[in-house]
């Protein structure tokens, strides 16, 4: 599975770009799958910050890509499902949004469905890229625009074996979850589906409008990002990185 930005991340941009009002199609926001009002439609609040995980199958090969108008992960859970007659920490309130109650088994529940990503790198910086086909290793190396404003025409170099250098910005978003979060995660499966042992395959990034409550206003989604073997860690936490930036060939 690979990451796929979506169509409503370049709805999100045209908004913000040319300062138009906020109005939405029907079926976007994860505020109206859970039936979460959106209290703020103010464009300009709009923000990057935000994400929700899915689960793997064995029906699940590394084939499967997301379409561009897709709106949420193959298969959600909540990192947090609480009964209402507990209720929510103060910290948790401040980390879990999209917080859906919902009756299972004539129990009450507080489901969380979104987190927010453990930081953000605001520093974006120009790379030149080149790869090399015999090792297949990429090699980022800063760019510094040169004084000249003068364009040169340059011809494809991609004889479909490699990749040409291409240029890339880099602004990369760090999504962690403790062993403790993955089994409150493993918890919430169960009671969802009868699955105690999950396997996390993916995540969903969103654009959000925080409120004063600590809500989401207009929770829309940015872009998938499997998870590999890679991002699991030995103590059983996970750590994702993913480049927001975008990259065009040379």
């Amino acid at each position: 599975m690979k990451t796929v930005k979506t169509i409503w991340s370049a709805l999100v941009e045209s908004y913000k770009l040319f300062n138009r009002p906020l109005a939405l199609p029907s079926y976007i926001t994860l505020n109206e799958k859970y039936g979460i009002t959106s209290v703020d439609n103010d464009v300009a609040k709009l923000s990057l910050g935000y994400y929700t995980i899915g689960l793997g199958s064995s029906s699940m090969s590394s084939t499967i890509v997301h379409n561009s108008s897709d709106r949420e992960v193959f298969t959600p859970v909540p990192f947090l499902i609480v009964p209402t007659s507990i209720g929510l920490t103060t910290a948790q309130l401040n980390t879990y949004m999209m917080r859906e109650v919902r009756v299972i088994n004539n129990v009450e529940y507080i489901l969380c469905h979104v987190k927010k990503v453990t930081a953000i790198d605001v520093d974006k910086i120009a790379y030149l890229v080149e790869y090399n086909q015999a090792n297949q290793v990429f090699t980022p190396v800063e760019y510094a625009p040169p004084q000249a404003y003068t364009s040169t025409p340059t011809s494809g170099t991609c004889d479909g074996t490699g990749l040409s250098p291409f240029y890339a910005i880099s602004s990369k978003i760090s999504m962690q979850l403790t062993i403790d979060e993955i089994a409150n995660i493993n918890a919430a499966s169960n009671i969802l589906y009868g699955n105690a042992a999950p396997t996390i395959s993916e995540v969903g990034i969103y654009a959000g409008i925080e409120d004063n409550a600590g809500e989401l206003s207009n929770t829309i989604p940015y872009m998938f990002k499997s998870i590999g073997l890679d991002n699991y860690k030995t103590d059983g936490s996970i750590s994702v990185i993913v480049n927001i930036g975008g990259m065009t060939p040379t």
